[in-house]
């Protein structure tokens, strides 16, 4: 093997669209980049029980994650990472927005509801695809490796 593919990691996430009505919940560190709860597979948990633990993490809500509605594959070129992250949708079993929530194990500050014409509106929305609303379709769940 190559000293490249030897030092290359393989990263599994679990992400949740958490929504209330056609509003999106995200989440940000710095309040300028917005994007989805979720966060790292560990060894053993289900994508499932991945996304209670950390939207409960990073928000201190429950939810119930329900289907699979997007897989997004990249190359994270500076950090020698193969990443895919998977979008469930997620359904709110109980809690609120609590902007005094404090990140159980990370550095999200900040969370809140967008509708969809502040997801045009906002620029720093990742990934893009959640802008354009194609996880609400049910197709493409799979669009291939982007680099």
């Amino acid at each position: 093997m190559s000293d490249t593919i030897e030092q290359f990691q393989i990263q599994v996430t679990a992400r949740a669209l958490v929504t209330s009505g056609e509003d999106l919940l995200l989440v940000s560190n710095d309040g300028r980049i917005w994007y989805t709860p979720g966060g790292r597979l560990q060894p053993g948990e289900s994508l499932h029980d991945c996304i209670r633990r950390e939207v409960h993490e990073e928000t201190g809500l429950h939810v119930t994650a329900g289907e699979l509605v997007h897989v997004f594959e990249y190359w994270e070129e500076k950090h020698h990472r193969h990443k895919v992250e998977c979008y469930f949708q997620a359904h709110l079993e109980s809690g609120a927005v609590d902007q005094d929530w404090a990140d159980l194990d990370g550095p999200v500050e900040h969370m809140r509801f967008f509708t969809p014409q502040q997801m045009q509106a906002e620029e720093r929305i990742y990934p893009q695809f959640l802008k354009k609303g194609q996880w609400r379709t049910g197709k493409d769940i799979y669009m291939g490796f982007e680099r």
